[in-house]
């Protein structure tokens, strides 16, 4: 049952790059750095949402949630400056 899902993840993550497409197409197997470096290209042109699932109230799931923040979520200096507005002019 795993591996179906992993396969349609992959899958879904090749709909949203052409190089990983082509890849995809030849029956190219793809490293975990390769899918994490997908997953976090389609996070950052917002064509993916990355969900987890656990729990806090007994800690099942911290640790993965916080180490995906860390590899899909664009950190400071990947999004523009932040514009101040002045609402009182």
């Amino acid at each position: 049952m795993l591996k179906q899902h992993v396969h349609n993840m992959i899958e879904r993550l090749a709909e949203s790059d052409d190089q990983m497409l082509s890849r995809y197409l030849d029956g190219e197997i793809f490293t975990n750095d390769e899918i994490r470096a997908a997953i976090r290209k389609a996070t950052l042109s917002a064509k993916l949402v990355p969900c987890m699932c656990g729990s806090a109230l007994s800690n099942k799931g911290v640790r993965p949630l916080l180490d995906a923040v860390g590899y899909y979520l664009p950190a400071p200096s990947d999004m523009p400056p932040t514009k101040a507005v002045d609402y009182n002019e």
